[in-house]
C-alpha cells in the first residue's frame, strides 16, 4: 500500500471522515474495520514501508491463523472427528 493510501486510511480511521472519489464534500461515518494480510507488517515497519501508527490502529485485536501447510495434519484429524461426531448425533454411526 502506498504511503499516500496509508495516510488516507489512517485519517479515515482516526476522524471517521472521507471524500468520495471526485467529490468535494466531506462525509462522516462511524465504521468498524476488519483487515487481513499475508505480509509481515513488523518487517515492513522496520524497512519504512508501512506506517507504525496505522499498524497500531489496525492491530487492536489480532487473530493468528497458521497457514494450511502448517495445519494439514491437524485439519485432517479434526475433519475426521467432526464427521464422526456429526454422524453419531444423527444416528448414522
Amino acid at each position: 500500500m502506498s504511503a499516500e493510501a496509508q495516510a488516507k486510511l489512517l485519517r479515515f480511521l482516526e476522524e471517521g471522515e472521507f471524500y468520495r472519489v471526485g467529490g468535494t464534500r466531506v462525509h462522516k461515518v462511524s465504521a468498524r474495520v476488519v483487515s487481513a494480510t499475508n505480509k509481515d507488517l513488523r518487517g515492513l515497519i522496520d524497512k519504512g514501508l508501512f506506517r507504525e501508527d496505522l499498524y497500531y490502529r489496525l492491530a487492536v485485536v489480532k487473530v493468528g491463523i497458521p497457514s494450511l501447510n502448517d495445519r494439514r495434519k491437524t485439519s485432517c484429524r479434526s475433519r475426521a472427528i467432526t464427521s464422526w461426531n456429526s454422524a453419531g448425533s444423527s444416528g448414522r454411526r
